[in-house]
């Protein structure tokens, strides 16, 4: 009980530190840039609207996951180092640290990052997240400019796939966890 009391004091003290830390000592204050999160499946990108489903991608090993970009404006590095988090509800912030995170130019100007994921805690499985609010948050660090954007969704697992625990189950004919049938016939194109 103490430790779950722990762990929900600690989860906004952690986002707070990720959105507020200094800069390492010695190292020289970052000129902001704007930038704002979408989630990775988005094609064109959208920003987060708040509470929008976010998917838990199953992947190796049973790693549930969240996977986002960044879209940044003006100067925005080519090359950076991303700190991810994402924060369930109740739950202590997870986190991952990108240190070749690369954005390219797109044709109204904006910058576009790479695909970046923060895997969950894999003590549980998906049905422990799904329908649990998240704060996804990111500092993104180039050599001149950085930039804080965080973003609240609800974390949501449409997958056909069933992770029992101990194993992953798909239903017959798919053996990942995109729902199709794996085994029909490539379709050829003229």
């Amino acid at each position: 009980m103490w430790r779950t009391d722990l762990h929900s004091a600690a989860a906004p003290f952690a986002a707070a530190v990720l959105l507020t830390a200094c800069p390492p000592t010695g190292e020289q204050e970052k000129e902001p840039f704007d930038c704002e999160l979408g989630l990775a499946g988005d094609a064109p990108f959208a920003p987060i609207v708040e509470g929008e489903p976010a998917e838990l991608i199953l992947g190796w090993q049973g790693f549930l996951w969240v996977e986002l970009r960044a879209r940044g404006h003006a100067d925005t590095p080519s090359k950076a180092r991303a700190l991810v988090q994402v924060t369930p509800d109740g739950e202590p912030p997870n986190q991952n640290v990108w240190g070749a995170l690369a954005f390219s130019e797109q044709a109204d100007g904006s910058w576009l990052s790479s695909v970046m994921d923060v895997r969950l805690d894999n003590s549980y499985d998906a049905s422990y997240y799904a329908g649990k609010g998240a704060l996804l948050a990111a500092r993104i660090t180039g050599e001149t400019h950085e930039c804080v954007a965080s973003a609240r969704v609800t974390l949501v697992d449409e997958s056909p796939c069933i992770d029992d625990g101990q194993q992953i189950v798909c239903p017959e004919g798919d053996d990942d966890s995109a729902g199709d049938d794996d085994s029909a016939a490539p379709v050829e194109s003229p």
